[in-house]
């Protein structure tokens, strides 16, 4: 977080207008890839924490029934 941060601030203070705009445009792209990254591969990653989830809930549950069996 601090690097952006300081990365923000050198663009803010940067007075050579072609640096600040290719800046500006690279933080564009690397939006609009996450959107499209997230957008695509979303749907998978949700999976994947919904398994976790599930798997999580049956080990608390088979712990849960095996103290109560004690």
């Amino acid at each position: 977080m601090r690097r952006l941060r300081e990365l923000l601030q050198r663009l803010r203070d940067d007075e050579s207008g072609v640096t600040a705009i290719e800046y500006g445009l690279i933080a564009g792209l690397i939006g609009a890839v996450l959107i499209v990254a997230l957008g695509t591969f979303g749907d998978r990653i949700e999976n994947v924490f919904d398994a976790l989830t599930d798997r999580l809930d049956d080990a608390e549950n088979q712990i849960a029934s095996e103290q109560t069996t004690r």
